[in-house]
């Protein structure tokens, strides 16, 4: 997988205490010659298959959360925001028809980045193991992911300016500190 450093130790060794759990419980299978004995064991593998559930319900990256449930029910949101909750679909969110259309032209790896970076909140190291790829290839694909927006971006922005077509200050921002010569971004970390 490719993960290095502290979080992947812990994840080898929480792997590995899973394996260790599941031979003890084959042994036990294998030993069981009572009812009470098979009981036993039945108890344990529904106790993992709730588990199981629970961690899956709970850290699904596709489906819906509770909170997701409630706003499709009408509760508090826009039914659009889960419609087209998925890597392929949320150029459709976007209203700036440029953007959403940089968004759209992404490969499949850099959307699913894009989404769990930016719309699902996850971090690098999470990404990678959802992925099953190094952290370094993730930032790799991202840094590259934001390089193409943001060299498409300049010129789009640019040719609004002499069209005298408004923009948000956001935008301004990014014309203030994207260099177009050397194609880089200096971010100044004024927006936190």
């Amino acid at each position: 997988m490719g993960l290095s450093g502290k979080r992947g130790d812990e994840l080898r060794r929480e792997k590995l205490k899973r394996e260790l759990r599941m031979e003890a419980l084959a042994r036990l299978e294998e030993a069981a010659r009572t009812e009470d004995s098979f009981n036993e064991i039945v108890e344990i593998w529904d106790k993992l298959d709730k588990n199981k559930v629970r961690r899956w319900d709970n850290h699904e990256i596709v489906g819906f959360t509770d909170e997701e449930w409630k706003k499709f029910k009408g509760a508090d949101g826009d039914f659009l925001d889960i419609i087209f909750d998925s890597p392929e679909e949320m150029h459709q969110l976007i209203e700036d028809g440029d953007i959403s259309r940089m968004v759209k032209s992404l490969s499949r790896k850099q959307k699913d980045v894009l989404y769990l970076n930016a719309v699902r909140l996850y971090e690098i190291w999470q990404i990678a193991l959802v992925k099953g790829q190094s952290e370094r290839n993730i930032r790799k694909l991202r840094t590259l992911m934001f390089h193409n927006i943001r060299s498409e971006l300049f010129p789009v922005l640019q040719k609004r300016i002499e069209n005298k077509i408004p923009i948000t200050t956001s935008a301004r921002k990014f014309l203030s500190r994207y260099d177009p010569m050397n194609e880089i971004f200096v971010d100044t970390g004024d927006d936190k």
